[in-house]
């Protein structure tokens, strides 16, 4: 179990260990639907998170970070990171999240520790939701990495390798 992170946060912890597997380490999740309770407590898990919002809209509270999120929008939250989202009130938002082993697949496909080092992505200096009009493609890495790792055809791992490939840099990019 992950020791629980040093915080002043009005909000509890809780600890949500995710496993993905060990020949291609991603897990993508079916749609998971957001609701409108108010946040009370906070979690992280043991790997990056990626998140697309497929409709809705709301808050995400990642640290001591609020974030407006939309329908269209895409998430990063390393595992350093405790988060949980809101949707607007009286809707329900729909997101599909996944979860992934960024040395084993970004740094054995890539030979980049600066791309597989997805740690620098968090913080106070890191927007998580990158703006849309500065990185148009995002959602459409992204929605093509779910199509393929739920169609598993021929090459599946190496085209999925190389959107997510995509995706991180797009991320890194949008450092301030």
């Amino acid at each position: 179990m992950q020791k629980r992170p040093k915080t002043t946060s009005k909000y509890s912890y809780t600890y949500l260990p995710i496993k993905v597997p060990d020949d291609f380490p991603v897990f993508v999740s079916d749609i998971a639907r957001q609701g409108d309770r108010p946040i009370t407590y906070l979690h992280s898990h043991d790997h990056p998170e990626l998140g697309l919002c497929l409709k809705g809209s709301g808050i995400f509270v990642v640290d001591s970070k609020v974030l407006r999120f939309s329908e269209g929008d895409a998430i990063f939250i390393s595992p350093k990171e405790m988060h949980l989202a809101q949707s607007t009130p009286g809707t329900v938002s729909e997101w599909i999240w996944i979860y992934f082993n960024s040395e084993k697949l970004l740094l054995q496909t890539f030979k980049s520790h600066e791309l597989s080092g997805t740690g620098r992505l968090s913080g106070e200096n890191f927007s998580n939701i990158p703006d849309r009009k500065k990185f148009p493609l995002l959602q459409q890495y992204l929605g093509e990495f779910i199509r393929t790792c739920k169609e598993k055809k021929k090459f599946w791992k190496e085209k999925a390798a190389s959107f997510l490939c995509l995706i991180i840099a797009d991320f890194h990019n949008s450092m301030k």
